[in-house]
């Protein structure tokens, strides 16, 4: 059904409003997402702007699967560069995040999506958490693991790799692709490039950000290099 209705609208050309719960059928199907909650617009977007740039938690929770992880913590420091935050899960991360609504002691909530968390290499930051149950989908798997704090997080991997059931794992949580979400559930922003101006290092700009949180334009060409604030 949804490729008749993507081939559908590709040969009408006409402005069509299809309303779904389905997050997949939002991604897949459309131009522009309007995220709905109880009546209130959470964010208007593209999708793959929603997808890597949600609004906040509703929208960081509601699209992708699996679903993106969620740590708890407080700011421990903030400084020109952006804030380290404590995770109640035992670890400390600095990003390239602060508002006028951080301080020192904000409680805060870190999001990472499951393809990119990665197992810390010696010499990495790491967050210790323990391996529940995986999913072997062929191509993928999904590790299914709960950190020190109780907190649930799913870790993508490829389909011939798996952990052990109570398998004691270090996982690193690469700070460009972490987002912070205030008090209230906002989003906190990265800096723009106005004023950290920054490039991509690499031509695949889908799987990398520069420092300053921006992601350059792609297209099936290549990568344009064309930094664009996020």
């Amino acid at each position: 059904m949804r490729l008749e209705l993507a081939r559908l609208h590709k040969e009408l050309q006409a402005t069509m409003i299809y309303v779904t719960h389905d997050q997949v059928e939002a991604m897949t199907l459309a131009d522009k997402v309007v995220v709905l909650s109880a009546g209130r617009i959470e964010q208007v977007g593209s999708p793959l702007e929603l997808y890597h740039h949600p609004a906040n938690l509703f929208v960081a929770g509601f699209l992708g699967t699996p679903k993106m992880g969620f740590l708890k913590g407080k700011v421990s420091r903030i400084d020109s560069q952006g804030c380290e935050v404590e995770l109640a899960a035992g670890t400390r991360v600095d990003l390239p995040r602060s508002n006028a609504n951080l301080t020192v002691g904000s409680e805060v909530t870190l999001g990472i999506r499951p393809e990119h968390l990665e197992l810390a290499q010696p010499g990495q930051a790491s967050l210790a958490v323990t391996a529940d149950v995986g999913e072997r989908l062929g191509s993928d798997t999904f590790c299914h693991v709960l950190t020190d704090s109780g907190e649930p997080l799913t870790l993508r991997i490829r389909g011939d790799l798996a952990s052990q059931y109570g398998e004691r794992l270090n996982l690193h949580l690469p700070p460009h692709h972490c987002h912070l979400f205030d008090a209230q559930g906002v989003a906190v922003a990265a800096p723009s490039c106005a004023t950290q101006r920054s490039s991509c290092s690499t031509s695949r700009c889908p799987t990398s950000m520069p420092p300053c949180g921006c992601r350059c334009a792609w297209s099936w060409r290549g990568c344009t290099r064309n930094c664009k604030p996020p």
